[in-house]
């Protein structure tokens, strides 16, 4: 106890402090070197009862003393690996804003939908654009001509619709002027073509049976000028059956056009009465009694086909020509006897 006493007087009472510490420096000296072991003992144990703690202060005095030459070391760093911190800078970006692109890119798209896909259409084209060249130029000198005739074909109709419009089209002018409409006439029933409409639609009559003013006229009903309707009695008659059947025999000189292969007649015709009688009673008659030539080919099935007639077909034939119409009045006007028919049926 005295002896703090005396140490809180010299301390207080002493003019200069270090002088103090001067006089008592070698003690401090001696009780430092005494108290060594057990203050490292203290100190082991206060360090493991604060050790997270003391350490923490340590790194925190550590990091402000270092923090200027952290900085600098970093700038050097960086000035060296610049290009690759960044782009490890840009793919930690990309991957924390993945999803948030993602939404923004949607409403992005639905708001400019047709504006974005003229630019997907346009860089397309600009990139397809030499594949195209070729498979053009390949298909071209394949379809040459079909593409030829093409165009041709939409030059003409572009011509038209120029024309058209100026109203200076003198092909479909002339088209229309040579327009018409087929009118029957009541008197001959035949169809002509007229340019004009007639007043009278119903009622309407030709030139030709205007000017004919005889009674009846030469081409009317009551003339007996307008052809009927072949019945069916009559349809599918070969010549042969014909010509047994027919009371004239007329003799034409028919040949055939050298183009188109249509067939026509010149010269006289002379048509020659037939004793029908005569054949009803010595039927049937010898192949070189009918007035017919049939040419043959060699290597062919000449068979006598040609020459064959049906009885039931030439016996319908003559029935119908004997018999009368719903009316009263006889289908052939000069008929044919009733005598024939029975005897060509015997």
């Amino acid at each position: 106890a005295t002896n703090l006493k005396r140490k809180n007087y010299y301390k207080n009472n002493c003019e200069d402090k270090k002088i103090y510490y001067e006089k008592t420096k070698d003690k401090r000296k001696e009780y430092f070197a005494k108290t060594k072991d057990l203050r490292k003992e203290k100190q082991k144990e206060y360090y493991e009862k604060n050790k997270e703690q003391i350490k923490a202060q340590q790194r925190e005095r550590n990091h402000e003393k270092t923090k200027d030459l952290r900085k600098e070391k970093q700038k050097e760093y960086y000035e060296k690996n610049k290009e690759k911190i960044k782009a490890q800078q840009r793919e930690r970006n990309h991957d924390k804003t993945k999803d948030l692109r993602k939404e923004k890119q949607k409403k992005y798209y639905e708001k400019n939908k047709e504006q974005i896909k003229a630019q997907q259409r346009e860089r397309n084209h600009e990139k397809t654009k030499d594949l195209r060249k070729e498979k053009q130029k390949e298909y071209y000198e394949k379809n040459k001509e079909k593409i030829k005739a093409q165009q041709r074909e939409r030059n003409h109709a572009k011509k038209r619709q120029n024309t058209e419009k100026n109203g200076d089209f003198l092909g479909d002018k002339f088209h229309k002027k040579l327009e018409m409409t087929i009118f029957q006439c009541n008197t001959c029933k035949e169809g002509w073509p007229l340019c004009k409409t007639p007043n009278d639609k119903s009622n309407y009559e030709c030139v030709r049976c205007k000017k004919d003013k005889t009674q009846p006229k030469k081409f009317s009903i009551e003339n007996d000028m307008i052809p009927s309707k072949v019945p069916l009695e009559l349809q599918g008659l070969t010549q042969v059956e014909e010509m047994l059947i027919a009371r004239a025999f007329p003799v034409i000189q028919v040949y055939t056009k050298p183009n188109g292969g249509q067939k026509a007649y010149k010269g006289h015709v002379l048509t020659l009465p037939r004793d029908v009688q005569h054949i009803a009673n010595v039927l049937p008659r010898y192949p070189s009694d009918i007035p017919v030539i049939v040419f043959k080919i060699d290597g062919k099935d000449n068979r006598s086909r040609d020459l064959r007639v049906r009885r039931q077909k030439v016996l319908d034939a003559l029935v119908w020509l004997t018999g009368k119409n719903s009316m009263g009045e006889p289908n052939n006007p000069s008929s044919i006897s009733k005598e024939y028919v029975t005897n060509t049926i015997q």
